[in-house]
């Protein structure tokens, strides 16, 4: 399998798929805030004559947004926004082979077994491809891969907030 590529099915990963997995392990990048909480620290910091922290409201699915049903994403306020209010993440789907590692894929000759791909640089992603496969996030890479990381001119992503009260 030296200099070959295998084309393995697209994923259907998104975003929203990377918020309900972090909120599954508990992370600290999955928050609750009071309303008053996220007032405040999206206020306006008279020391620096503007806000610390952004909150955007978005969706995870489009039901989510039909229901009037958002999350929060929380920045820091040390660059752009990259995303849009309101935005669907179920639409940012993580397409770069590189958002994930561990990679194995079903064995073409037994369906019940797996078999592991151990660099992913032979690997490619292909929307005619029939091959199963399946993997662990790279969390590193998907916030780099969609600016979360703070790199370039991108604002850091603190965390994702769910409203309580």
């Amino acid at each position: 399998m030296n200099n070959c590529i295998i084309t393995i099915k697209s994923p259907t990963h998104s975003l929203a798929d990377i918020y309900e997995c972090l909120k599954e392990l508990q992370s600290g990048l999955v928050r609750q805030f009071s309303q008053e909480f996220l007032s405040h620290i999206t206020a306006i910091n008279p020391q620096f004559n503007a806000p610390t922290h952004i909150a955007q409201k978005v969706y995870l699915k489009q039901r989510d947004k039909e229901e009037d049903t958002p999350i929060y994403m929380l920045y820091s306020n040390l660059g752009s926004i990259i995303y849009s209010e309101g935005e669907i993440l179920d639409n940012f789907l993580i397409s770069d082979v590189n958002c994930y590692f561990n990679y194995q894929i079903k064995d073409a000759n037994d369906p019940n077994k797996w078999i592991s791909i151990e660099n992913r640089q032979y690997l490619a992603f292909d929307r005619f491809s029939k091959t199963e496969w399946k993997a662990e996030f790279d969390f590193e890479e998907i916030f780099h891969f969609f600016s979360l990381d703070g790199s370039d001119d991108a604002a850091p992503f603190v965390c994702f907030v769910v409203l309580h009260s």
